[in-house]
């Protein structure tokens, strides 16, 4: 059937906003083009060990012994908000749709420093740049050189940590240290929990060879 120019125009009108409303919906995200292609940016903390203890049952200290933690320094890879997952020896992977919620070095210090309290009940941790007036006695400058994992596989730090007295450049105690933690599944939160571990496993180690400088 032949149309006229007018219903022609009309029809082209039609199949425009047709193609226009899709176009909008495909940018907006609203579009599913399939199982498993609409994707929510999700947002990771690492954890401490404070989160399963009550708050209640630390032990109270009148004359805690200050630690610093930092300056703390990260490779330009981890320097970034995706997380970055290794998929082969020399290839890696930023995850699009997994980021960490704050900076990473900025959540490593403080979960760090939360691990320290909790494992010396008798320190008061500080985070760097600490506040003037809030010099602590004792520092630990952590450069971390490996943070990463591989999906069903193992969440790696390998870090170098140097201990200090205020007030003194020559080192207390130089570390490094590499540290493994299996994940349990390929899923992001099983990452990101496997990297905490090797976090605690850090701290541990921190604990029990900065206790023997107070």
């Amino acid at each position: 059937m032949l149309l006229s120019p007018k219903h022609r125009q009309q029809v082209w009108v039609v199949r425009l906003s047709g193609l226009c409303l899709c176009l909008s919906l495909i940018v907006s995200g609203c579009l599913n083009l399939g199982q498993g292609t609409r994707q929510t940016t999700r947002f990771y903390m690492l954890h401490s060990l404070a989160d399963d203890i009550d708050p209640a049952q630390r032990d109270a200290v009148d004359t805690p012994v200050s630690i610093g933690i930092g300056p703390l320094t990260l490779p330009d890879y981890l320097d970034r908000p995706h997380l970055v997952v290794r998929l082969h020896r020399n290839e890696y992977h930023r995850a699009p749709f997994a980021r960490w919620a704050e900076p990473l070095d900025v959540n490593f210090k403080r979960v760090l420093a939360e691990n320290l309290k909790v494992l010396l009940p008798e320190s008061q941790p500080v985070v760097h740049p600490w506040r003037p007036g809030q010099t602590p006695a004792l520092r630990i400058e952590v450069a971390v050189l490996r943070f990463d994992v591989t999906p069903g596989g193992d969440a790696l730090l390998n870090v170098r940590w140097v201990l200090r007295r205020q007030g003194h450049d020559k080192s207390l105690l130089v570390r490094h240290i590499t540290l493994a933690a299996p994940v349990a599944d390929k899923q992001y939160d099983a990452m990101v929990a496997a990297l905490s571990r090797t976090i605690v496993d850090l701290s541990r180690e921190m604990a029990s060879l900065v206790r023997k400088q107070f």
